[in-house]
């Protein structure tokens, strides 16, 4: 199995410190690095600033290769049902070859989280 990536916006609720100075985007990479801290490499955290979804944020760009990409946002780092809504959801992502997890599989909640979908980058052919 591919590695999967979690990029997340590090400059989401930059004007929303916790008592450290992390933004909002910052606390939800937190979040999810430890709730992936055992998948040894299969899914892979890290920071990217700004994705210009600022109404939507918290937001996560998931992708891997071959795959469908999805932008995720609201998710709100600091509560543990939508991180965990999250987390449930990559799960299923991360069992298909596509990236395309069927409607019926979507955990409770997810769907209002979904901003966009990219498609994958497929190298060109020689």
């Amino acid at each position: 199995m591919s590695t999967t990536e979690l990029i997340v916006c590090t400059t989401c609720g930059y004007s929303d410190r916790d008592a450290s100075g992390r933004t909002r985007g910052e606390q939800l990479q937190r979040s999810l690095a430890r709730a992936f801290e055992a998948e040894d490499g299969a899914v892979e955290v890290r920071g990217a600033k700004c994705f210009m979804a600022c109404g939507r944020g918290c937001n996560v760009h998931v992708r891997a290769p071959g795959k469908m990409g999805y932008l995720v946002g609201d998710l709100d780092p600091n509560n543990e049902d939508s991180v965990a809504t999250f987390v449930d959801y990559l799960a299923k992502y991360r069992e298909t070859d596509t990236g395309v997890v069927p409607y019926k599989e979507w955990p409770e909640g997810i769907g209002r989280h979904f901003i966009c979908r990219v498609p994958p980058h497929d190298p060109p052919q020689d």
